[in-house]
């Protein structure tokens, strides 16, 4: 290894600040004082970024000792000592060994309960996992209104956490997947800061349970021939399979008998757009699009005589929006399916109140002779986007008078400018 300048810090702490800011820095052309060449260091390093972070241990000891000292250096910083534990107990380098114990020596010493593996100990990929550990909370986030949510699955494995994001559609399946297995500090880390910056509260459920939903999001993907996102089926060695549970039907929470005797339940209904669960319900993408193309429509029609044919034309057209969102018996199943689940989402997070709303508004879809203006949440759900049909026109009126006056046509006259 090379000398240091006096006064500088060793390779390996540049290194780990350099990883830790996602850039390249200069190092390159001092690799060659570590051993590296300058092709080989750059290797490394974008093989390197790609674990800081989530360091798996076995991929960081299949890096040159700089880098391994440097995810000691990275690892101290994030109080990981299990990750510290892992690469002391595989890599086969003296020297990262001894950092290895070295910064674990060195934080048992700032009072943390710190364990110091014998040097040529077992990591945690040869050891069986301590039956003590206990399951790991999966979450769950609501519905949105184009039927898309959430899973997030944790469980220990070999060598940390693994920790998996999945999208899943209720008309498309698995639309996005992402994740990897991190050290078990990182992991705590990570879930204290999603727990408390997490602004609607998650659904907390079982392995088994998050498990179950990500298979019948594939299953629901490959029966539509929608393709898997890339790395799940990486990912499948640490998502194993689990015992089998039976996900209640979102519509047994709530007693129909029972809602219907409070009426004002579906009156009220319109309330849940307010709540932080409905901050994503929007009315689909060709609904918006038809209702905006109508508004311009009345706004450059020259067959309106006043203001309020304007307004009673917009109103109109709003309320078309409505019972297009609607307008057939497939989709209106489609959103009481979806009202349902988010019904029992509310429930199951201790919201009961707008949890019997949420399934007071559902239940109302399949009334006898229902149409969606009949529906408070829906009619909602089309005018939180837009303003109150007079102020619409007002809005009309104002562009009217802000527009640039158009030129005179040229009578063939010559016209000479003042």
């Amino acid at each position: 290894m090379g000398k240091k300048k006096k006064g500088t810090k060793p390779f390996s702490q540049r290194l780990a600040d350099q990883l830790k800011k996602g850039e390249r820095g200069e190092l390159a052309a001092q690799a060659g004082h570590e051993g590296l060449a300058a092709e080989q260091y750059n290797q490394h390093f974008d093989a390197a970024l790609k674990l800081v972070d989530g360091a798996d241990p076995r991929e960081v000891i299949k890096l040159s000792i700089p880098f391994q000292v440097a995810f000691c250096i990275l690892a101290e910083q994030e109080d990981d000592d299990d990750q510290l534990n892992d690469l002391l107990a595989m890599t086969t380098h003296k020297q990262v060994k001894k950092e290895a114990k070295r910064i674990l020596h060195r934080m048992r010493s700032r009072g943390m309960n710190v364990s110091v593996s014998d040097e040529g100990g077992s990591s945690i990929l040869d050891r069986k996992m301590e039956t003590a550990d206990p399951d790991l909370a999966c979450h769950l986030t609501p519905l949105t209104s184009n039927g898309s949510r959430m899973i997030w699955l944790a469980r220990y494995v070999h060598g940390g956490v693994a920790v998996y994001q999945a999208e899943v559609n209720d008309q498309e399946g698995l639309t996005e997947f992402s994740g990897g297995v991190i050290g078990r500090s990182r992991y705590r880390m990570i879930s204290k800061e999603i727990m408390s910056t997490e602004q609607i509260p998650l659904l907390d459920i079982t392995y088994s349970e998050a498990k179950q939903r990500l298979a019948a999001a594939v299953a629901k993907s490959r029966a539509v021939s929608k393709a898997l996102p890339e790395g799940y089926l990486e990912a499948s060695s640490n998502l194993p399979e689990a015992d089998k549970v039976t996900i209640a039907d979102p519509r047994s929470y709530f007693d129909k008998s029972e809602l219907d005797k409070t009426p004002e339940l579906v009156k009220n209904a319109a309330g849940l757009q307010d709540i932080a669960e409905f901050s994503d319900w929007l009315p689909d993408e060709e609904t918006l699009k038809a209702l905006h193309a109508k508004i311009q429509e009345i706004e450059t029609s020259q067959l309106t005589i006043n203001k309020q044919q304007k307004i009673d034309q917009v109103k109109k057209a709003l309320d078309g929006a409505v019972e297009d969102l609607l307008g057939s018996q497939e989709r209106i199943e489609l959103y009481q399916n979806r009202l349902f689940e988010m019904a029992a989402q509310l429930f199951l997070t201790d919201k009961q109140d707008v949890a019997r709303q949420a399934a007071a508004a559902a239940w109302q879809l399949e009334t006898e002779d229902f149409t969606a203006l009949q529906s408070p949440f829906f009619v909602r759900l089309v005018m939180k986007m837009f303003r109150d049909p007079e102020e619409i026109v007002d809005q009309m009126s104002e562009a009217e008078k802000s527009a640039p006056e158009e030129p005179p046509e040229e009578s063939g006259n010559l016209i000479v400018p003042p």
